[in-house]
């Protein structure tokens, strides 16, 4: 009777490993061999989900169902603000909006996640995340070595040297697999950060990644010695200079640098930030802080109301966007999520504690930054939803414990 208990495990376990792989392939393009898109692809397998799940949806326990049905709310209600505003077809909204519909892979995998063995299958997936990490971060690492002789479908600009961007999942698993190390480092650990790392520094080079991961780790690694023992909370002292310095060192103090520079001059990419910020927050005053309304891709003044026609680019300005296109509402939205997951710190333990900690302070950073962990970007989005699940079960597993 255990052995073909545990039989069903591994299936179940080997099920669910096949679907994050497929989600990882679809995602990234499949390694990147194809230009087009296929975000919508998990998006209507999110809507199935959904219409399968609709019934369980208030009746079950979910740490972030409500948030994500309310979040639904504000989308729609973004898209109306269109309809009666710019007169866009409201087929053309919801289309527009399909990403949302990849919400409900959260409650696919946070009801398997609850089926039991929650700690077991929170590693399986933590495994998952770093090992397509390392898998993505040696493609693009080869990639920008043998350019232009190969070449993929991802993006390429000249900053100091080549950069390659388009992947999604390398930053996600840097910072499942830092955040674990954190928790309980080990050597060996160390290669999978290096590795993607070494992608995310030196053939990414978002700037935006770089000083913001470079601050949020820092600051996780201090909190969490701070929590142990007296002797680690003096090694922390004396090892977070030797960390800062290598982190400025690896060009965070060249990175710095020149975001300061283009912020005094109104220059280059982050005087632009400032440039659309400006602009958006002008559409916004003039909406009276309802909204400047959601509007689908396939609409034909897009372009102009977003500003698209000069450069300017709602997913350049982080979570602001959000905020921007749904007004008030989507306002209050953010602050009951931002204090939903600072209360989930609370009950979290961890490594995922950890994690909690850094999608909450990344999602703060990202108010004027386009980066990822963002709850309204189609790209990765699908990598945050899997993490808000890791985090229910957590949480789930802990409340358990307590009771018993």
């Amino acid at each position: 009777m255990e052995i073909r208990i545990s039989m069903i495990v591994r299936k179940d376990n080997l099920k669910y490993i096949l679907i994050f792989t497929l989600l990882v392939l679809l995602q990234e393009r499949f390694f990147f061999l194809t230009g087009n898109n296929l975000v919508m692809v998990i998006s209507i397998c999110g809507l199935l989900i959904f219409i399968k799940k609709w019934n369980r949806l208030l009746q079950r326990n979910y740490v972030f169902n409500l948030l994500i049905i309310a979040y639904f709310i504000i989308q729609v209600y973004g898209i109306f603000l269109a309809y009666f505003r710019y007169n866009q077809p409201l087929s053309t909204g919801f289309i527009g909006t399909h990403y949302i519909f990849i919400y409900g892979f959260y409650f696919l995998f946070v009801d398997w996640f609850r089926r039991g063995n929650e700690e077991r299958k929170l590693e399986v997936i933590k495994n998952a995340f770093i090992f397509f990490g390392v898998l993505f971060s040696i493609l693009l690492i080869v990639q920008a070595l043998i350019y232009p002789t190969v070449i993929f479908s991802l993006s390429y600009s000249i900053r100091n040297g080549l950069r390659v961007q388009g992947c999604q999942i390398i930053q996600f698993s840097f910072v499942v697999a830092v955040c674990d190390a954190i928790y309980s480092f080990r050597p060996k650990k160390i290669i999978p950060i290096a590795i993607m790392g070494y992608e995310l520094f030196f053939v990414n080079q978002s700037r935006n990644v770089i000083l913001l991961m470079s601050a949020i780790i820092i600051f996780l690694f201090y909190r969490r010695l701070k929590e142990s023992s007296m002797k680690k909370f003096i090694i922390a002292i004396l090892f977070i200079p030797i960390l800062v310095l290598a982190t400025w060192n690896m060009g965070l103090g060249d990175v710095i640098s020149e975001i300061v520079l283009e912020l005094q001059t109104v220059d280059g990419t982050s005087g632009m930030r400032v440039n659309e910020l400006m602009y958006y927050l002008d559409l916004f005053k003039k909406s009276k802080y309802w909204g400047i309304g959601i509007l689908g891709d396939q609409f034909p003044l897009r372009s102009t109301i977003y500003g698209i026609n000069v450069g300017y680019y709602m997913e350049d300005i982080g979570v602001s966007a959000f905020v921007f296109k749904t007004g008030i509402l989507g306002l209050l939205w953010l602050i009951f999520y931002l204090k939903k997951l600072g209360k989930m710190v609370k009950y979290t333990s961890g490594w995922i504690k950890l994690l909690t900690v850094f999608i909450f302070l990344k999602t703060i950073f990202s108010m004027f930054f386009s980066v990822s962990f963002i709850f309204d970007i189609k790209e990765g989005l699908i990598y945050l939803v899997i993490l808000l699940a890791m985090i229910d079960a957590n949480v789930n597993q802990n409340l358990e414990e307590r009771r018993s």
